[in-house]
């Protein structure tokens, strides 16, 4: 044993001393024609310049101030070579390259604790083509679409609740909340209702259902180990302590729930297989599309275990469970800060929903895709505040982008919070317009009154060319137009959808898309049409903060909560 730790202690020494000799080369050319970062650390290379900014000023310093006109720069993350993409252009390309998905060690080592190893993030080569072939078909137009009314129902449960906790106090009129932590009991209480068929309950107490609590603990202790990765006590759950036990038992309730679910389910999915394809949860369909796949493909024989179906569960959870509730609080707080916008949202909600007193109006069946400008509200937050504010891919094959070439296994990295928020790419960036993607059809005015019905809008690709030719770097990086023309709101340019990066691109773009989009917006216009949120103070302004591979607002986002009076 002693032998080994001396072993051990040795190659650790002499790693550190080859690393030190070799500390100059961070500073070389890492691949021809693209600049690389000058100021890195010999070891860490980008990562301390990384974690010391801010997220802005962080995607500024990789995307823009040290960028090539390409939109190319080169870093080295310990002794990976990495190469950041900041063109939309060559990054769509880059995403749509043949390519797979390998984090760090530390990352994948305490995700699949988390998540469990076949989880979808991380499976490569047939067998992520095969998981993620099934999960496509399992989210469907036709299959999201049937989730409408269970999405609604729990909207309105949380709605009643509020409503509740708001009377419970006669002299008040209102309730100062973070809205962070409610929003998440609402997506684990969506997630039950329309992935596996459970009612958990959470948004009728407004207290977290003890799967949000789980699933919660779990998160955050995923985030907590990878930010601690020196630490051999957060590095490895062998240990006999508290942190390290209270993980076993959470993950332990997790998945004893999930399991048994999947057990049930595929009993009676077996059984009664016309009676299966009926049924409206996610998982069910997910089940029908797994048998579906392993009978075209005679190569698969064995069958998918229950702890396989649960990881991939544990995938499409965790998906959601952040990113929804993050972009509602982003959504909520954009709109508490922008009056105009909020007004046009409740206008459109009501149209659409009814008055909250009008008897004859069911809100449960409301179609979310006729709630065009609430729509345009999600898209802008999450250009202006996407969940994961980058992304990053290996390249399995030499890549040409313009006319530099990328070599096989480079680490791409997508700078998606810098790209959505380069100027070049949508002018005015920094301001919050839904107005990009949409405008008003010509069927707004109904009896002479501006009923204010919403359209898509089609993006200018001429315009949007010009951008990139016409904004130039300053002499301190930064880009500024060549000519400063100012505009109002009523002649705001047209979003580029293919700038946009929230959902990722490509093969491995966000399988739960529309479903994502159809929650978001649904959450949104039942929150809306019966409450009101402000800010706890006027000039309250958000911090987002990172946390482990996504990014959320530092203090949970307190906001105030009343009854919308019409």
């Amino acid at each position: 044993m002693m032998l080994l730790l001396l072993a051990l202690c040795i190659s650790l020494i002499i790693l550190v001393i080859f690393l030190f000799l070799s500390r100059d080369s961070k500073s070389k050319i890492i691949f021809e024609g693209i600049p690389v970062l000058t100021d890195q650390h010999w070891f860490f290379g980008v990562l301390p310049n990384a974690l010391r900014l801010d997220i802005d000023s962080a995607h500024r310093y990789f995307a823009i101030d040290n960028a090539n006109d390409e939109g190319f720069t080169s870093f080295w993350v310990v002794n990976v070579p990495v190469v950041c993409v900041a063109n939309p252009k060559y990054a769509r390309a880059a995403l749509n390259a043949e390519i797979q998905h390998i984090l760090p060690r530390n990352y994948t080592w305490h995700t699949n604790h988390f998540l469990g190893p076949k989880n979808i993030g991380f499976l490569n080569n047939k067998e992520w083509r095969f998981f993620r072939s099934a999960i496509n078909k399992a989210f469907t137009s036709a299959a999201v679409q049937e989730t409408r009314p269970c999405m609604i129902s729990v909207c309105r449960t949380l709605v009643k609740s509020l409503q509740r906790r708001i009377e419970e106090d006669v002299n008040a009129l209102s309730v100062t909340m973070e809205i962070l932590p409610l929003l998440r009991i609402a997506a684990v209480d969506i997630f039950g209702l329309t992935s596996l068929g459970e009612e958990f309950g959470g948004c009728k107490t407004l207290d977290p259902s003890p799967v949000a609590k789980s699933f919660g603990f779990l998160s955050d202790e995923m985030t907590r180990r990878i930010r601690d990765p020196l630490n051999p006590f957060s590095a490895f759950y062998f240990f006999p302590t508290r942190s390290n036990f209270r993980h076993w038992q959470e993950r332990r309730k997790m998945r004893g729930l999930l399991n048994h679910i999947v057990k049930t389910r595929k009993r009676e999915v077996a059984a009664n297989p016309n009676e299966g394809k009926k049924r409206t949860d996610l998982l069910s369909h997910l089940i029908h599309a797994i048998d579906v796949q392993k009978a075209s493909d005679p190569t698969i024989k064995e069958d998918v275990s229950d702890e396989t179906f649960s990881d991939i569960l544990m995938s499409l959870l965790f998906a959601g469970y952040d990113t929804t509730s993050i972009t509602l609080s982003y959504a909520l707080y954009n709109i508490a800060k922008n009056p105009g916008a909020e007004a046009r949202c409740v206008k459109e909600v009501l149209r659409v929903l009814g008055k909250p007193d009008d008897s004859g109006k069911d809100d449960l069946s409301f179609d979310p895709e006729d709630l065009k400008y609430c729509q345009a509200v999600i898209y802008e937050t999450l250009r202006l505040f996407p969940a994961a504010p980058n992304t990053t891919r290996n390249l399995t094959k030499d890549l040409k982008l313009g006319k530099t070439v990328i070599p096989e296994r480079t680490s791409i990295h997508i700078p998606v919070w810098g790209i959505q928020r380069d100027e070049r790419n949508f002018p005015r960036p920094m301001e919050f317009l839904p107005e990009r993607w949409v405008m008003k059809s010509d069927n707004s005015k109904k009896d002479g009154e501006d009923v204010e019905i919403w359209m898509e809008r089609t993006p200018d690709t001429k315009a949007i060319e010009n951008r990139w030719k016409n904004l130039k770097k300053d002499c301190n990086g930064a880009v500024k137009p060549e000519t400063k023309q100012k505009e109002d709101n009523d002649d705001i340019p047209a979003a580029d959808p293919s700038a946009f990066f929230a959902f990722s691109a490509g093969a491995r773009s966000c399988a739960g898309k529309k479903f994502a989009m159809q929650e978001a917006v649904t959450m949104l216009a039942v929150l809306l049409c019966h409450l009101k949120f402000d800010m706890i103070e006027p000039e309250f302004e958000v911090e987002p903060e990172r946390s482990g591979l996504i990014q959320k607002p530092k203090y949970e986002m307190p906001m105030v909560i009343s009854v919308r009076k019409n």
